[in-house]
């Protein structure tokens, strides 16, 4: 899958193309100027992926993610669909998911 294909909301798995056993299931949430003012662990906006949903109840706010990763370092080969967005899972089911 393209960076540029990805939106607010999916669920996706990050591989290494060098270390295939390398993998991450992350959710795609946006960071944008106001949040790098922040303590958030970004260097410009754009769409980061974040695993780790640790300390909240909203999936939709990256304060609530322990770990982050910038997924335009990632190349096409290295980003997987697993699911087009969470509506119908319970916090707990993406906690599986992705933690």
């Amino acid at each position: 899958m393209k960076y540029t294909e990805l939106k607010k909301g999916m669920v996706v798995e990050l591989t290494c193309e060098d270390d295939k056993s390398y993998l991450y299931t992350v959710m795609v949430l946006p960071v944008v100027k106001k949040d790098l003012k922040t303590m958030i662990n970004a260097t410009h906006e754009g769409l980061y992926g974040f695993r780790g949903f640790w300390y909240g109840s909203d999936r939709n706010k990256h304060k609530n993610y322990g770990k982050i990763f910038d997924l335009s370092l990632f190349k096409d080969t290295e980003i997987k669909l697993i699911k087009q967005n969470t509506v119908g899972l319970t916090n707990k089911q993406l906690r599986t998911l992705i933690d």
